[in-house]
């Protein structure tokens, strides 16, 4: 009779097998709580692609209003700044509200002070414009929060930063003097861009100008910048992103909408934690659907016939084929090639965890698939032995990193990606500090494993409150009270899970049950009625 046993090697497409069976290493893993709520409460979160550290908004759902000082003083005056308010919110939903976790309402509403005063209030400015960094903007009793030059570029002023908004804490997106009193190619892109780059300082980015690799923009006085130079850098500088005052620039005097950067996608996505989502579009155009780590073909998933574009945040990789080709991604892809545009067969969707030499995901660096990495046996040669500063692992999935390749509790730490109250160790969603540097574990680490997690979202869109669970069974009558609101379940390669709308399987009559072998939604006879959850490493028949 062939035997049952657990499988101990994981292997994912494009990555090499590696032994996972390590009993010392599971024991560690073990010390982790087997379920973290990892959404939904986040405890002073922080964003970088340059960020302000500690403003990041704990909930993902923005409201936003206008506030009355952005209406005109005439009716001429009104008609250009309703037109430049349409195309301030039609260009945040379409890029900052589609790239990650966060969304807007789609209602923008007048502001009712003090009855309604939601996250973000906009208010017209005839400088620039300005923004109050991230959760800056709940020590706003009233008033608005943001303020955008609304009539065009014309005659607006700037100040120096700091003497901006009332009640301090606020920031005036550089004294730049190319973006005043020149007539634009399009007032809507020169609209759409400082709207933009305001609305990335409002979820928590700092100027991309003042990360510490990067380079002065003509016309742009720096040393304004100096004041604000507090936040945390991460993923390298990027000169392409929106918070870039020269990418700014380029694109309010351009004919092309402006856009969010991969590198932008990359960041907020670094606070803002989402799954994989596809768009029939390019530049994410069209309504989007979204993919945790799985193998999906078009028998199961007909729209992968009409993908164009790609958010990957980072830890996932995405292998796409069509009948000829395959190629696989780590970040996102505004447009895909003509060899994959529209011809997508198949893809899968794995996890994978990042270390890097430096602070901030900066210098040498490795990906690394879920698996075990000893430098011993050269598997972390890219990044180095005893060299590593930094490290990422996705939202709900954990890395155990140890001093020497013989495991111990002394030795070796762990953390799950977007955990609330773990130590600043590692930059992680929820997290402060991308370095090790204060844990005696700054470039000593020889020894790192990355393990899948089931992760679970309270909606079929793989949003709102997530938690990571690792495998063990869960009952609502044990306290997991979340299980009756689970939509949808994020099931990586190693690992399954079974949800059931009873507690016991061995009830009569039988429980309706679901079981999930990658990622999936909840069944409709399964909605709101789950009350048991159990997550196994499958079982495997050998000969």
């Amino acid at each position: 009779m062939p035997k049952l046993k657990r499988l101990a090697i994981l292997c994912l497409p494009l990555a090499a097998c590696v032994d996972t069976d390590d009993d010392t290493v599971q024991l560690l893993a073990d010390e982790l709580p087997a379920e973290v709520r990892i959404v939904g409460e986040r405890a002073n979160p922080a964003l970088y692609g340059v960020h302000e550290v500690g403003t990041g908004w704990d909930h993902e759902y923005i409201e936003v209003c206008w506030d009355a000082s952005a209406y005109g003083a005439n009716a001429t005056d009104e008609a250009l700044m309703s037109e430049a308010r349409d195309w301030v919110k039609q260009i945040v939903l379409q890029e900052w509200g589609r790239v990650s976790r966060i969304q807007f309402h789609e209602v923008w509403p007048s502001c009712a002070y003090p009855i309604y005063q939601p996250d973000i209030r906009i208010g017209h400015s005839d400088l620039l414009g300005w923004s109050h960094q991230g959760t800056e903007a709940r020590e706003i009793a009233s008033g608005p929060t943001m303020a955008i030059n609304l009539r065009g570029p014309e005659g607006a002023t700037c100040v120096p930063d700091g003497n901006g908004p009332a009640g301090g804490g606020g920031y005036i997106p550089a004294c730049n003097g190319t973006l005043l009193g020149a007539n634009p190619d399009s007032r809507a892109t020169w609209t759409e861009a400082l709207a933009l780059h305001l609305f990335g300082y409002a979820l928590g980015l700092r100027k991309e100008d003042v990360h510490p690799a990067g380079t002065p923009c003509a016309g742009v006085d720096e040393a304004l910048d100096s004041a604000y130079a507090n936040g945390e850098a991460l993923w390298g500088f990027d000169p392409a992103s929106i918070m870039s005052s020269c990418r700014l620039t380029s694109l309010a005097y351009g004919s092309v909408r402006p856009t969010v950067s991969v590198g932008d996608i990359r960041s907020i996505n670094s606070l803002y934690p989402g799954v994989v989502r596809l768009f029939p579009g390019t530049q994410l155009g069209g309504a989007s659907w979204p993919l945790g780590p799985g193998y999906y073909t078009r028998a199961t998933h007909p729209a992968l016939a009409d993908v164009s574009s790609l958010v990957i945040p980072p830890g996932f990789r995405a292998m796409v084929c069509t009948t000829s080709n395959c190629a696989t991604y780590t970040s996102s892809v505004r447009a895909l090639s003509t060899t994959y545009n529209d011809k997508i067969q198949n893809i899968t969707i794995s996890l994978q965890g990042f270390v890097a030499e430096q602070p901030g995901y900066i210098g040498a660096s490795q990906w690394l698939a879920p698996g075990v990495y000893k430098a011993s046996q050269g598997q972390l040669a890219t990044v180095g032995n005893n060299a590593i500063s930094s490290a990422w692992v996705a939202p709900g999935h954990a890395i155990t990193l140890c001093d020497g390749e013989v495991p111990s509790a002394a030795s070796c730490i762990s953390a799950v990606g977007g955990t609330l109250g773990v130590p600043p160790l590692l930059t992680l969603p929820g997290e402060l500090v991308a370095t090790f540097s204060g844990w005696n574990m700054d470039n000593v680490a020889s020894y790192v494993k990355v393990s899948p997690r089931v992760v679970t979202y309270a909606s079929q869109d793989f949003r709102n409150t997530s938690y990571s669970v690792a495998p063990g069974v869960y009952t609502v009558s044990g306290g997991s009270t979340y299980l009756s609101q689970v939509r949808a379940l994020s099931v990586p390669a190693g690992l399954e899970a079974t949800v059931c709308n009873k507690e016991s399987v061995m009830t009569f009559p039988r429980p309706v049950c679901q079981t999930f072998t990658q990622s999936g939604t909840v069944n409709s006879n399964l909605l709101g009625q789950i009350k048991r959850l159990e997550v196994r490493v499958p079982l495997v028949v050998q000969p």
